[in-house]
């Protein structure tokens, strides 16, 4: 972890180095302060990767300059922020921890190749390896930076007939999409195309989607015509981004979205306007109350790290707050296990409507293996307050009532701070909305993307 002045001050030195835009001195210590307090162990991760257009992103920047939405909300400003170290790297969401989390069980099933069955082939007729990659990939194009490293490459290799090799990003979304985003298709051609400046031969491109509820892999393979597109797309984004903004040390403005309204005679209106503020300032004070209690816990949690706590342990004298620790299961490591002593990616599931894996059948099988239960199970913490009708479960149960009779008060408090600051919204000057041509209106139609759309693939 990087916390000395000396390594803050080499960290300092390693960016002077990389940044090739005018970022002010104070701005880029601003952003460093920020990524040592937020997420220290991976700073050298950000400063290398902060200067160049990466595959997670360009995709945004592609969307903005054909005047299309980024199906994840994001924005060109808050790209090219990032890259001017304006905007500082924010923690994973829970969206992105799941995706991470569940990246080497993805790359096992796409290794295990049964994904073939879809595409037609029969995945014991077919071999599955893994193509090396390098570990870090930057290269240059008109003077633009790039980077990105995609997620696995593997090589089909059939009985007879020609090999082919196959870039794959993996994705583990709540829903899987039968078409993946043009957004996701962009980033595996980014890789791809890196692949390639840097010597290593490609065939295909493809997004690999989880089914979390179904527990398997969905492949969709990039239509091969929208490859060059595709790169011809990053290329014109990335250097107008470049060239416009980044090379300038700007931003672009944000996109204002048409919203519509309801009209003055509509009869919900006023209670809407009403009911519309109440959820806002709960929403506020929920948010804030939210965090306040999650940076305590964390910080209770890490007080008692490593501690195996008793069944209840009190936390203050009352007994309003205490604290438990039990065993639970690890599944990501319990299914690790499990591919690495039986060569099985699937794991067993229960006969049940809804499929899930049989986390019964699979610790059998790992007994039978002589792998101890230790090997899989984690500590879980959990914090409890009173129920029932014991004295402390009736003060509790009191509390809560007391404060949701004195939320008004503070609903109504933050509710007029909001109001304030919606009157300052609306003395801030409107940006004159751009007409940005869409790719869709200027392109013939034989011309258009097709990136995700199901193709026929065959070996030989």
């Amino acid at each position: 972890m990087y916390s000395v002045t000396r390594d803050r001050q080499k960290l300092l030195q390693h960016i002077d180095a990389l940044c090739p835009y005018p970022v002010p001195a104070a701005t880029r210590e601003r952003w460093l302060d920020s990524v040592l307090k937020t997420d220290p162990d991976r700073a050298m991760w950000h400063i290398n990767r902060a200067f160049s257009h990466s595959g997670s992103e360009i995709g945004v920047l592609v969307a903005a300059r054909e005047g299309n939405p980024d199906p994840f909300n994001r924005s060109d400003r808050e790209i090219v922020g990032g890259m001017l170290m304006v905007f500082t790297p924010e923690p994973p969401t829970p969206v992105m921890r799941r995706g991470i989390d569940l990246e080497p069980i993805i790359l096992n099933m796409i290794l295990a190749g049964d994904w073939l069955k879809d595409q037609g082939f029969d995945p014991r007729a077919v071999r599955v390896e893994k193509v090396d990659t390098p570990e870090v990939m930057a290269w240059e194009h008109d003077g633009v930076p790039y980077s990105g490293n995609p997620d696995v490459v593997v090589r089909v290799v059939p009985k007879t007939g020609k090999p082919l090799v196959i870039v794959v990003d993996a994705k583990a979304p709540a829903d899987v999409n039968d078409v993946p985003y043009d957004a996701y298709a962009i980033q595996v051609d980014h890789y791809r195309w890196g692949l390639e400046k840097h010597g290593i031969h490609t065939d295909l491109s493809a997004v690999g989607q989880l089914d979390l509820s179904g527990w398997k892999l969905h492949l969709t393979i990039n239509d091969p015509a929208s490859y060059a597109k595709n790169v011809k797309r990053i290329q014109e984004a990335a250097g107008f981004y470049h060239h416009h903004y980044l090379s300038k040390g700007i931003l672009p403005d944000w996109t204002m979205r048409e919203v519509m309204a309801l009209s003055d005679d509509d009869p919900r209106r006023t209670d809407a306007e009403a009911l519309s503020m109440r959820y806002l300032a709960a929403k506020i004070a929920a948010d804030a109350a939210k965090r306040t209690a999650e940076e305590a816990q964390k910080a209770i949690l890490d007080l008692f790290e490593g501690d195996i706590l008793p069944k209840s342990l009190a936390l203050r004298d009352s007994g309003l707050v205490k604290a438990s620790t039990s065993e639970k299961i690890d599944e990501d490591r319990l299914a690790a296990l499990f591919l690495k002593i039986t060569g099985k990616s699937e794991l067993p599931q229960k006969p049940v409507t809804q499929t899930e894996p049989d986390w019964d059948i699979v610790k059998s099988v790992l007994t039978a293996q002589g792998v101890p239960d230790s090997a899989y199970m984690k500590q879980s913490t959990r914090f409890l307050t009173p129920t029932g009708k014991s004295p402390t479960a009736i003060v509790f149960g009191e509390l809560k009532e007391s404060t949701a009779y004195r939320m008004a008060t503070v609903l109504e408090a933050v509710a007029s701070m909001t109001r304030d600051a919606e009157d300052q919204l609306a003395l801030m000057p409107v940006p004159e909305k751009k007409e940005t041509a869409k790719r869709a209106a200027k392109a013939k139609p034989d011309e258009q993307p097709t990136a995700g759309r199901p193709v026929e693939m065959s070996i030989g």
